[in-house]
């Protein structure tokens, strides 16, 4: 009977445990999130209610080009993010007014831009988490 009492004691310590390090993950997402929102709102000055999960970059905020590469330096400086992976080619980003090479070059290859997807706020909330961007 006394074995049996400590297995469900240490069985509940474990659960308790788990639950606390859940709970822990979603407060420090949940800053993160907000902090993310507040960063984009300041730097840009973008409605706090236009930014959400599935928000585009690209069509909603009209970040592009230069920009992104720009946001992703600044994000990695502020946020102190250590970078595991990052691929900002896997996705369109939009061109500049004076770019006239890569239109071209796409024209060539028969390859749409739209073939590739934009980055979405959720991409940088995912970034700033694990440091992964693919």
């Amino acid at each position: 009977m006394r074995i049996e009492y400590m297995k469900n004691k240490n069985n509940l310590a474990i659960l308790l445990n788990f639950l606390f390090q859940i709970k822990l993950m979603n407060m420090l997402y949940n800053v993160t999130v907000e902090n993310l929102k507040e960063y984009l709102q300041k730097k840009y000055d973008i409605s706090l209610k236009n930014i959400k999960s599935e928000t585009s970059l690209l069509y909603d905020l009209e970040i592009k080009g230069d920009d992104v590469d720009d946001l992703f330096s600044s994000l990695i400086r502020d946020f102190k993010i250590e970078v595991k992976r990052l691929d900002l080619s896997r996705f369109y980003v939009g061109e500049e007014p004076f770019d006239f090479l890569n239109p071209l070059i796409r024209f060539f290859k028969k390859e749409q831009a739209s073939e590739k997807p934009t980055i979405t706020i959720g991409d940088i909330e995912r970034f700033v988490q694990t440091g992964i961007l693919e």
